[in-house]
C-alpha cells in the first residue's frame, strides 16, 4: 500500500514538472509579442507579427481575412493577376471565420490560436514521448529535449571568429523552424497544430495495430483528414513513416524467423498510405492546373541544407540518439522501431528532388529526443542519480541556448519599434480608409513592405509583397521603380496601371523614397485621403487617357 502511494506521488510530481515546463515554454513564446504590445504608443503600433518569416505570416492573416469574408477558397492577395481561388490554407480560412464570429481582430485571433496550438503540441509531445520512454526520469528528459531542444549552431559565430572557413553558414536553428518545437510554437500556428495531429495519429496507428479496434481506425482516418486541412505537406511524412515502419517490422521478424506482419498491420498501412496519397494529390492539383499557383510552386521550393548543417543543428542530441537507436535495434520491443522509421523517412524526404525538401523536417526533434533519452539511459544505467542529474542539466543548458537567443532577438526587435514589425498610426489610418472605401479585389500599388502588410491588415489585394506568392517578383520590382522615376512618361504609367488593374496608390514615406514622381501632379490620380505623410490616390477610370 505504501509503495503504491509513493508511486502515485511520484507520478503526480513528474506531471507537475511537465505542466511547469509547458507553462514556461508558452510564456517564453509570448514574451516578444508582449514586448511589442507594451512598446506600442499612440504614434507607433505593433502589428502582432514578429520580424522573422513575417511575410509568410502575412499570407496566413490574408487567408483569415478571406475566410471572414465568407470565402472557402484561397486567393493570392499578394499578386494582381486574376485567378480562381483554390481550396488551400483551409485551416486559416476556418480560423478567419471563427475570428469573425467572435468579433476578434485577425492578429489577436492568430495569437490565441498560436497559444492553443502550442498547448496541444506540448501535450501531444508529453503523450508521445511517454509511449516510447517508460522510465519517468528518462521520459522527462525526452519531453524537455523535444520541447526546447536545439543544437550547437550558437557556436558558429565563435568558430567564424576563430578563422574556421568551413563554418560559414547560418545555423538551421535560426531559420529551419519546422525541425524544432519551440520556434514552431513561437511563429506558426499551423506548424504547431499539424505536428500535434501527426504525433497523435502515429499513436493511434500503433494502438490500432495492437488492439485492432475499429474505433482506432476511424480515429486514424479522421486525424489524417484533419492533418490534410491544417498542413497537407505533412501527409508525405505520415505515409512514408508508416510504410518505413512496416518495412522495418518485416525485416525484424524475418531475421528472427517470426510471424510476418499481421493483416491488421498491413491494412492500416495501406489505408493511411492511400488516404494520404489521395489527399496529397487533391491539394497538389491546383499547383498543376492553375497558372498563378503553378508559378507560386515554382518559386516556393525550399531546399534542404547539407547534412552537416543538420548534424550541427541537432548537436549533442544526435550522438545520444544514435546510441538510443542501437539500443532499440538490439531490444525485442518493436514499437521503438517506429522512431527509427520516422527518422529514415525524413532523411529520404528532405533530399528528394522537386519537392519542398526542408518542410519534411517537421517534428523530427521529437523522435530524436526519444532516442536521445534512451541513449542517456544506456550510458548512465550504472551511474549514480546525482551524475545522471548533472548530465541531464548540462545537456539541457547546451541545447536550450539557441531558443534563448531567438526569444532575445525577437524581443529586442519588438522593443526597438522598428518598422519591420511596427506601423505608424497614420499608416494604419490610411489602411483603414482603404478597407472602408474599396473592395478586397481592388488592387493597391504600394512599396514592398507596405504591400506585404496590406493583405494581412485589411485583406485587400496588392501589386506585390511576397517572395513567392507574388508572380514575377523581380520584374514587378523593376516596374515599380520605373513608375516612380521622374523620367518615366505618363503614357507608360497609365499603361502600367491598366495592365495590372490597379485602382489605388498607397503613397507614404517608402513610396516617396522610391523616386521623384509626385502623384499629386498626375491628372490620372485623384487624392481621396490623406493623414500626415500618408495619402491614398484613386486611379481615374480612363487611366490610360492622358491629355
Amino acid at each position: 500500500m505504501e509503495a503504491e502511494l509513493t508511486e502515485q506521488q511520484g507520478r503526480k510530481r513528474y506531471r507537475r514538472i511537465a505542466i511547469c515546463i509547458a507553462c514556461l515554454c508558452l510564456l517564453a513564446s509570448c514574451l516578444p509579442y508582449l514586448a511589442g504590445w507594451a512598446a506600442s504608443s499612440d504614434r507607433m503600433q505593433f502589428g502582432g507579427v514578429l520580424a522573422h518569416d513575417r511575410a509568410d505570416v502575412y499570407t496566413y492573416l490574408s487567408a483569415m481575412h478571406q475566410g471572414a469574408h465568407g470565402n472557402w477558397s484561397y486567393h493570392i492577395l499578394h499578386t494582381p493577376e486574376e485567378h480562381h481561388g483554390e481550396p488551400l490554407k483551409l485551416f486559416y480560412l476556418i480560423l478567419g471565420k471563427l475570428a469573425h464570429a467572435f468579433g476578434l481582430p485577425m492578429a489577436v485571433a492568430y495569437q490565441l490560436a498560436r497559444i492553443a496550438a502550442g498547448t496541444c503540441l506540448i501535450a501531444a509531445i508529453y503523450t508521445f514521448t511517454g509511449y516510447f520512454v517508460k522510465d519517468r526520469r528518462s521520459h522527462l528528459v525526452a519531453y524537455l529535449l523535444a520541447c526546447v531542444g536545439g543544437g550547437l549552431g550558437w557556436l558558429i559565430p565563435f568558430l567564424k571568429a576563430a578563422g574556421c572557413q568551413w563554418a560559414d553558414w547560418v545555423p538551421i536553428e535560426f531559420w529551419l523552424f519546422e525541425g524544432f518545437t519551440f520556434p514552431t510554437i513561437l511563429f506558426f500556428v499551423h506548424g504547431a497544430l499539424a505536428t500535434a495531429i501527426m504525433l497523435i495519429t502515429f499513436l493511434a496507428i500503433l494502438k490500432y495495430q495492437r488492439t485492432t479496434a475499429r474505433r482506432e481506425m476511424a480515429t486514424v482516418i479522421l486525424l489524417t483528414i484533419a492533418l490534410a486541412i491544417v498542413q497537407p505537406l505533412c501527409l508525405p511524412i505520415l505515409a512514408t513513416t508508416v510504410c518505413t515502419y512496416m518495412l522495418l517490422l518485416t525485416w525484424r521478424r524475418w531475421t528472427e524467423s517470426r510471424q510476418w506482419p499481421t493483416r491488421e498491420e498491413i491494412v492500416i498501412t495501406l489505408i493511411v498510405g492511400a488516404i494520404s496519397l489521395a489527399l496529397a494529390a487533391y491539394f497538389l492539383l491546383p499547383f498543376l492546373i492553375n497558372p498563378v499557383f503553378r508559378s507560386w510552386k515554382t518559386r516556393s521550393l525550399t531546399l534542404s541544407p547539407p547534412p552537416l548543417h543538420y548534424l550541427w543543428g541537432y548537436g549533442l542530441i544526435v550522438p545520444l540518439a544514435i546510441i538510443g537507436a542501437r539500443r532499440t535495434l538490439r531490444e525485442k520491443h518493436e514499437t521503438g522501431l517506429f522512431l527509427i522509421a520516422w527518422l529514415l523517412a525524413a532523411a529520404v524526404l528532405i533530399y528528394l528532388p522537386y519537392l519542398p525538401q526542408r518542410r519534411f523536417a517537421q517534428g523530427i526533434i521529437v523522435p530524436l529526443a526519444c532516442l536521445a533519452a534512451l541513449g542517456i539511459e544506456r550510458l548512465c544505467w550504472k551511474a549514480e542519480k546525482g551524475v545522471i542529474a548533472f548530465i541531464c542539466r548540462l545537456l539541457l543548458y547546451l541545447v536550450v541556448i539557441c531558443n534563448v537567443i531567438i526569444v532575445t532577438q525577437q524581443t529586442t526587435i519588438c522593443l526597438s519599434q522598428t518598422q519591420l514589425v511596427f506601423c505608424s498610426r497614420e499608416e494604419l489610418e490610411a489602411m483603414a480608409w482603404l478597407e472602408s472605401n474599396s473592395a478586397p479585389n481592388d488592387t493597391v500599388l504600394a512599396g514592398l513592405r507596405t504591400g506585404a502588410f496590406i493583405p494581412a491588415a485589411i485583406g485587400h489585394r496588392v501589386f506585390w509583397g511576397h517572395w513567392c506568392e507574388t508572380i514575377h517578383l523581380e520584374e514587378k520590382g523593376r516596374e515599380f521603380r520605373d513608375f516612380f522615376e521622374r523620367g518615366t512618361s505618363d503614357e507608360w504609367r497609365c499603361y502600367f496601371l491598366q495592365r495590372y488593374g490597379i485602382r489605388y496608390l498607397f503613397y507614404g514615406p517608402q513610396e516617396k523614397a522610391s523616386g521623384d514622381f509626385d502623384p499629386s501632379q498626375a491628372p490620372y490620380l485623384t487624392k481621396q485621403f490623406q493623414t500626415g505623410a500618408y495619402a491614398v490616390y484613386e486611379v481615374a477610370p480612363q487611366g490610360a487617357d492622358v491629355e
